[in-house]
């Protein structure tokens, strides 16, 4: 460390000197390669000791520190074990219309803020952000783990009806994505043929609250020019999915499959 110092230093002088000289130029073009060449030999060590510790049955254990690791241990699964909803049928990840899409979009709106200025009235999720399937019966959170592996948060958005438009329009060609209740996109072709937002025709005019959680940011999705005050959501999209559900138990309902004709393909 004090030798690559001494040699960043000798550089440092040398070039002032060289930059100060009538011949700067010619003297900088000769000089400074060899400068760096001579500043790249570190010193080496000598020699290095390893000291190998092999993995088997015989090595001695800590036992204050695997009981502190049994005690969070047992409280993981617990709380991973523990029953967050119930549900009859299986779900599966089946674009372009699929009931754990439809769920996830409905729980980004209905988790978002509640006032009038904040919250979102579309949700889209790119199909990518959604791992696996769930099996009917009891659904656990750790199943929610295994669904939404990543921490992550969902983008909420202001735009026009007439900017919201290329952005559904993208999405045809993708085939569609999830989206939330009250949406519905028909698709002929990989073109946009029929649109509706909470249930009516989209007005260009008006300013529509978007909640968007897509596999890239800055793929091209959205216009940047439309990025400029954006948020991010203050909930993690897999604590919404949960708190969704489990509203829906507390309410003595099991979770029920909704594919409603969001996206619907006309070919």
């Amino acid at each position: 460390m004090n030798c690559a110092k001494k040699n960043l230093s000798f550089i440092r002088k040398n070039y002032i000197l060289h930059i100060q000289s009538p011949m700067s130029k010619r003297i900088y073009v000769y000089t400074i390669p060899v400068l760096c060449l001579y500043a790249c030999q570190a010193v080496q060590p000598l020699r290095v000791q390893h000291t190998y510790y092999p993995l088997n049955q015989q090595l001695s254990t800590d036992s204050a520190l695997t009981n502190l690791l049994n005690n969070y241990r047992q409280k993981l699964r617990d709380t991973l074990n523990s029953v967050v909803a119930f549900s009859y049928q299986n779900w599966f990840n089946k674009p372009p219309e699929y009931a754990l899409g439809n769920l996830l979009a409905d729980a980004m709106v209905t988790s978002s803020p509640t006032s009038e200025t904040l919250s979102a009235e579309i949700a889209i999720v790119q199909e990518k952000k959604i791992r696996g399937y769930w099996p009917k019966g009891n659904i656990r959170l750790e199943q929610f783990f295994r669904l939404l592996p990543a921490d992550e948060f969902w983008w909420m958005y202001e735009v026009r009806g007439k900017d919201l438009l290329p952005v559904i329009e993208k999405l045809s060609t993708k085939g569609g994505w999830a989206v939330s209740k009250g949406t519905n996109i028909g698709i002929s072709q990989g073109k946009l043929v029929s649109i509706l937002i909470l249930g009516k025709p989209l007005e260009l005019e008006r300013v529509y609250r978007m909640a968007v959680l897509e596999e890239n940011s800055q793929a091209g999705l959205i216009a940047p020019e439309l990025r400029q005050g954006s948020w991010m959501s203050t909930l993690l999209v897999r604590d919404a999915m949960v708190n969704y559900c489990r509203k829906i138990t507390l309410s003595g309902k099991p979770l029920s499959i909704h594919t409603d004709k969001r996206i619907y393909v006309l070919d």
